[in-house]
């Protein structure tokens, strides 16, 4: 079967420095098809990169980097010439009306947001109509599919399939590997006696990094042991100061032996931050479809504290990985969580533990991969016969 990804084109694929889930479900759910398929990823051109390569059985082909309307017609000029059995489009309906008018195969939509449904990112189009003109509609979370069927009512039929996460590289820091690592980090980091409380993520409001800092600055007088390493920039790949990191950074000055701000990390060094923490915070105060980060630090064999929205509910369950929030209930809540589980080690080891098989089980990229080739087949079948 020949497969095709068109990626957004707003970053790098394979996942290079920066990107956010969509590269990384793209980079991680390619190179885990079956092996006997012919893969190909459309993206656009960024320094560093090959116009064509081959990465894991998977072929890049980088158009241009100029306009989206340019790199759409771009990608429709490939695939015309080499054609494939399906074609995904990665988060990007404004691109299906004229991919399903100018290609013979079936076109499949694959949503990580709705914010891409918005006017501004529409051109004028409808996006009933954009969503109306896929073949199929592919979900990262169940939350985002009654979501999405709940504000557009499209014909079209929608699948959740969650994303995942690389247990090999994201070690439980419970197995003997992980202790050793761990050990090591720490001390590398100078942490050795400290209880590390982590955040990953974007440095924007919605994150609610700030109510984090704001907690912070409660536990700390009450155990003055902990300490807060923040990782991550304002936007992927970037650490310009906003106004907001400005902000952050000023919040945390009234304690700031107690807080570390990392900065964007490469993504294949996260996996050392999640190893050296103790407990994994994301206070998103705004709706997520589905929370890498949670997936992240359960592999991890970390506890996590989240708030109690969208996607991130299919993934973090009180009292079996983790604790959820409610997000009226942040500012009240979330100093009393963080010293419960800092001063519980047992049901840290408990909840992390459980998050670990949680993540093997129903959160792998294998996982995730395999569920994509169901569909894969189940579209291609009846109009083939055979892969």
């Amino acid at each position: 079967m020949r497969i095709a990804f068109i990626s957004p084109g707003s970053f790098p694929v394979p996942v290079h420095y920066g990107g956010g889930s969509v590269e990384t479900a793209i980079t991680n759910i390619a190179g885990r098809l079956p092996a006997h398929w012919n893969v190909t990823v459309l993206g656009k051109r960024f320094p560093g990169l090959k116009d064509k390569e081959t990465r894991n059985r998977v072929t890049y082909i980088r158009m241009e980097n100029t306009s989206q309307r340019s790199y759409l017609h771009s990608c429709i000029r490939y695939l015309k010439k080499f054609p494939h059995d399906i074609v995904q489009v990665e988060n990007r309906p404004s691109f299906v009306p004229l991919l399903k008018k100018r290609l013979p195969c079936p076109i499949l939509l694959c949503m990580h947001s709705l914010l891409f449904l918005r006017p501004f990112a529409l051109g004028g189009r409808n996006p009933q109509d954009c969503l109306n003109s896929a073949d199929h509609i592919l979900t990262n979370s169940h939350y985002l599919r009654s979501l999405l069927l709940s504000r557009y009512r499209t014909s079209t039929p929608v699948r959740a399939v969650h994303l995942g996460v690389d247990t090999g590289d994201y070690r439980s820091r419970w197995s003997q590997k992980g202790k050793r690592i761990r050990y090591r980090l720490r001390s590398r980091f100078g942490l050795t006696g400290r209880t590390v409380v982590l955040f990953a993520g974007r440095l924007i409001p919605i994150k609610g990094v700030h109510l984090l800092l704001e907690s912070m600055i409660q536990v700390v007088k009450k155990n003055p042991r902990i300490l807060c390493m923040v990782v991550g920039g304002s936007r992927y790949g970037s650490n310009r100061e906003t106004r907001y990191v400005r902000k952050l950074k000023q919040m945390a000055r009234s304690i700031h032996p107690h807080v570390r701000f990392a900065g964007t990390i490469h993504p294949t060094k996260m996996p050392q931050y999640y190893a050296l923490a103790d407990l994994v915070v994301t206070p998103s105060i705004g709706p997520e479809a589905l929370g890498l980060v949670n997936l992240e630090a359960m592999a991890s064999g970390q506890p996590v504290i989240s708030t109690a929205i969208g996607g991130i509910r299919e993934t973090v369950k009180t009292g079996v990985n983790g604790i959820l929030i409610k997000p009226s209930r942040l500012k009240q809540e979330l100093t009393a969580a963080i010293l419960h589980l800092s001063e519980n080690p047992a049901l840290s080891e408990r909840l992390g533990r459980n998050g670990r098989l949680f993540a093997e089980r129903c959160f792998s990229w294998d996982h995730t991969a395999r569920q994509y080739a169901r569909i894969y087949y189940q579209i291609h079948s009846p109009n083939k016969g055979r892969t």
